[in-house]
């Protein structure tokens, strides 16, 4: 089955993979609302962790994610108008603090249909000095984490 959001003529990809805030009811959706064109439920492979309140500080709850695992990352696949793609990528990159505090590669993610693409996915920098709870079930938002909104800084990161 042919992909169906097909990479533009410069073969650059302009879809995000969103497993955290920026999900369907997560806190920080708003910030890129506007821009969505798709959005469908879609997964990828990794490992995901739980940032709280005690662990940083009072920052609030967000999840991290690391490149290398085979846990199934439960999230979904954004697109954005075509007019729209570098203002929310801008807009996505400054709410992650990237390439500072996440940075963000281009890896595969996987339809509930099967079918395969690639989206950029943000990661955590610096891991080492990361300290959270790991998320067994890959889904944040379902883990009732992504719903928080209690944090003043949460508008500054994901």
């Amino acid at each position: 089955m042919p992909d169906p959001f097909p990479k533009d003529v410069n073969d650059k990809v302009k879809r995000v993979f969103v497993y955290g805030t920026l999900r369907e009811g997560g806190s920080n959706r708003h910030v890129i609302a506007n821009y969505i064109e798709t959005s469908q439920p879609a997964t990828t492979h990794g490992r995901m962790y739980n940032f709280s309140e005690e662990t940083q500080g009072g920052r609030g709850w967000y999840p991290y994610m690391e490149e290398r695992g085979d846990d199934i990352i439960v999230g979904e696949m954004l697109t954005f108008a075509v007019g729209d793609w570098e203002t929310a990528l801008q807009q996505l990159d400054s709410l992650e603090g990237c390439p500072d505090f996440y940075y963000r590669r281009v890896k595969e993610v996987t339809f509930v249909n099967g079918v395969t693409t690639e989206a950029w996915i943000y990661f955590m920098q610096d891991l080492k000095a990361c300290q959270g709870e790991h998320i067994e079930s890959g889904d944040w938002i379902k883990d009732n984490r992504g719903l928080a909104t209690d944090c003043a800084d949460c508008a500054s990161i994901a």
